[in-house]
């Protein structure tokens, strides 16, 4: 344990805690319209979400997914992965990563554990780790520029929510 979280794989009892978490980016939404997270138009039902979880836990059993996860005093409270793009192709050597944590839990060295980790259990199975982020989501890029990720373009507006467009940066690690 190190700074009051734990950083650690995905279990399958996680399931509460990650969905809880995920619905309260909802919330958060409504009073942070550009929160630097891309949710669903719609709010999933809970079998959506248990359809997401199952596939997710399959793909990280399979060895196509790595899932990490944040827990504070024994409740999960942000989640990383990198998932294997088009398994069993000549690019599955790609690996996207995201990342999400929970409002109140921000700004407390979970994010960087959480991509330090991902990054270190990515070498061997991944030789290049993409991801993307909103143009306007300066710590999260700053964050992963610090982990050594290059930035390769960008898309103007290529994210809108409700009336208001956003644009993306796409960045890159080589793990090799």
């Amino acid at each position: 344990m190190k700074k009051g979280f734990v950083i650690r794989e995905l279990k399958f009892e996680d399931f509460n805690d990650l969905i809880g978490t995920y619905f309260s980016y909802y919330k958060e939404i409504i009073d942070n319209p550009d929160l630097g997270l891309c949710l669903s138009k719609k709010k999933p039902d809970m079998s959506e979400e248990v359809d997401w979880f199952a596939s997710t836990y399959k793909e990280k059993l399979a060895g196509n997914k790595i899932v990490l996860v944040a827990e504070v005093d024994g409740k999960v409270v942000g989640i990383c992965d990198v998932t294997r793009l088009r398994p069993g192709t000549i690019a599955d050597h790609k690996g996207l990563l995201g990342i999400a944590i929970g409002r109140e839990y921000r700004s407390r060295g979970i994010g960087s554990a959480l991509i330090k980790e991902a990054i270190k259990r990515s070498r061997g199975k991944f030789e290049l780790l993409m991801l993307s982020a909103f143009e306007n989501n300066k710590a999260a890029i700053n964050l992963y520029k610090k982990y050594g990720f290059k930035e390769y373009g960008s898309l103007p507006g290529s994210i809108k929510r409700g009336k208001k467009y956003t644009g993306e940066r796409f960045m890159y690690l080589k793990l090799k």
